[in-house]
């Protein structure tokens, strides 16, 4: 399964609403919050497109040297297969001159993300206790730029 990475465009913002839908259910980002990010030159929005059609995305905030990850969603027909890990190389990989650290909020619930992230590099730095609207806790994860 070949993975092609690009920036988003205006015009697959719809799309990337969709893979809210099916990945977070009722904590699903808003259109307008998506168009929000999009329209932030602090953002970059990527898609990850196989065979033509728009599997995932990653929303990353760049603000001086650091980087937060935002958001990263693959529909779920697609996870399981290293999909995401692919995004977030290629994702990292476009921003990488820029950063030296990323930081990114996870569920701590969400062990296949956090499995993820840690294959990637990520170590666990603090916890928010209750933070997600079901009660589980936040951790926090970071990235070192070792280059940088």
């Amino acid at each position: 399964m070949d993975l092609v990475i690009k920036k988003a465009h205006m015009d697959v913002l719809a799309d990337i609403q969709i893979i809210e839908k099916e990945c977070f259910g009722k904590e699903m980002y808003s259109l307008d919050l998506i168009t929000r990010d999009y329209n932030n030159e602090l953002c970059s929005l990527f898609v990850g497109v196989v065979d033509g059609k728009i599997i995932g995305y990653i929303d990353v905030m760049l603000i001086g040297n650091e980087a937060e990850l935002i958001r990263i969603a693959v529909l779920p027909q697609y996870q399981g297969k290293g999909l995401g890990t692919k995004m977030l190389k290629l994702a990292y990989e476009y921003l990488s001159d820029d950063i030296s650290k990323m930081f990114l909020e996870v569920s701590a619930t969400n062990n296949r993300a956090i499995n993820m992230y840690q294959s990637f590099g990520f170590t666990v730095i603090s916890r928010r206790n209750k933070y997600y609207a079901d009660g589980s806790d936040a951790i926090i994860m970071e990235y070192q730029n070792n280059t940088n």
